[in-house]
């Protein structure tokens, strides 16, 4: 471990539908190093996620890794797994993996990995595959069976233990952050203990496992921190003031925002980071619904058409589908798209108009259920790059809009483990 008396260095890791994003800071937060490494196959065993954060971690800088006092994942619920560990002395080859299917639990996949395809997918992985075979020595008789998203399985495996699941990563399997328990289809088609004991993001888990720390080349006794969604690290990272939102402008529209208590409404989410709630809530609306008329090229062509201080005079609700979950909860919603005037211009315009209309309807929503007055929006993700929308925006929320371009959310993930490192030394940073 690094001298206390320096600024701690931690490390944020994200699974992100293409690849793993790695990301060290320091004093201040500061991004000191960022690593990306991009998906070789179709992952369907967890091991190879280990093999990869392995191949991470040696991009990185090794005069830096060796001071990381920290470390937290998070990924975007993607996919969850099953495992299943049977007797001490059953080889690699043995084990099985389930793709489970989040909306249907009794609907799983199972297959059986060969020792050899197992080998073929790790490649460079000869000394993690000695380690999972040591590992399953290390288990009792008994068969172990869990369930686990895949940053909690990680997360697992960096400590060697994998009893905890983050709140966040375990919507989608089931857990109910309102009544902070299992809902009833969960708790019905699973076994109690084939489920993670939920802890909120921030938790200090433990130390990492010695001999992970020696695959990965970080020191025995960085911390590892229970991580969060992608869209949580990206509000993180975007590090707002009090008084500042944060809008997520992806496939769907997200608002987020920081308070001391949780906020109850129909469509709210509120999720424990540390000392603090994120709460808001996801539109079903998003910039897939530009990508369903442009390609990203037009998009960026036509923006620049656009005068964005004089409004189109449509009005559109630009759902991708039917039903919307905030601002307002009405799964019988029908998008509307028409009329689509002869300008294609035109026609963006006023979809980013809709767009714009259903962010400012979620800001108004949060503050009448009790949410502190916004003063400025930080926008964040693929559509805070479009110049034309953040003056279509700022015009319609009547504040100051700023778009922070480029962002990882991976440095969200590093900040929560460098907040929680310093919470758990009594030390503010």
């Amino acid at each position: 471990m690094n001298n206390l008396n320096n600024d701690a260095l931690t490390i944020g890791i994200t699974l992100e539908s293409n690849g793993l994003n790695g990301v060290l800071v320091g004093k201040e937060g500061t991004v000191l190093a960022n690593s990306t490494y991009f998906y070789p196959w179709s992952l369907e065993e967890p091991l190879a996620y280990a093999s990869i954060i392995n191949s991470l971690t040696a991009r990185l800088p090794k005069h830096l890794l060796n001071q990381v006092v920290a470390i937290s994942i998070g990924c975007t619920q993607l996919r969850s797994f099953r495992y299943e560990i049977k007797n001490q002395s059953i080889p690699i080859s043995e084990l099985l993996t389930y793709n489970l299917m989040y909306s249907e639990l009794t609907d799983v996949i199972n297959f059986l990995i060969s020792q050899n395809s197992l080998a073929s997918n790790l490649n460079e992985s000869f000394e993690l595959t000695s380690h999972f075979t040591k590992m399953r020595i290390e288990f009792s008789d008994k068969i172990q069976k869990i369930r686990r998203d895949t940053a909690d399985f990680l997360t697992g495996w960096l400590l060697g233990d994998w009893r905890w699941g983050e709140e966040s990563h375990n919507i989608r399997l089931g857990w109910n952050v309102k009544n902070q328990d299992w809902n009833s289809n969960t708790a019905a088609h699973c076994i109690s203990s084939d489920l993670p004991e939920i802890i909120s993001s921030g938790t200090v888990l433990g130390p990492i496992n010695p001999k992970i720390a020696s695959i990965l080349g970080l020191p025995n006794g960085c911390l590892i921190i229970a991580g969060t969604t992608i869209d949580n690290a990206m509000a993180v990272a975007a590090t707002p003031f009090q008084g500042e939102g944060v809008a997520l402008l992806n496939d769907r529209l997200s608002l987020k925002y920081f308070t001391k208590t949780p906020i109850i409404g129909e469509g709210i989410s509120n999720y424990r980071l540390g000392d603090s709630w994120l709460t808001g809530g996801s539109s079903n609306a998003g910039t897939s619904i530009l990508k369903k008329f442009f390609t990203c090229k037009e998009v960026r062509i036509l923006s620049r058409q656009i005068n964005s201080n004089f409004a189109s005079g449509i009005y559109l609700y630009p759902l991708l589908r039917q039903g919307e979950q905030f601002p307002v909860e009405n799964p019988e919603l029908q998008s509307l798209l028409e009329p689509r005037p002869i300008s294609d211009a035109l026609y963006l315009q006023a979809l980013l108009e809709g767009l714009s209309q259903i962010e400012c309807n979620g800001w108004i929503k949060l503050q009448t259920l009790n949410s502190p007055k916004i003063k400025k929006v930080i926008s964040v993700g693929e559509g805070a790059s479009n110049y034309q929308w953040r003056v279509i925006r700022q015009i319609m929320l009547k504040i100051k809009v700023e778009n922070q371009v480029d962002l990882k959310p991976a440095k969200g993930l590093a900040l929560i483990a460098r907040a929680s490192f310093y919470r758990a030394l009594g030390t503010v940073k």
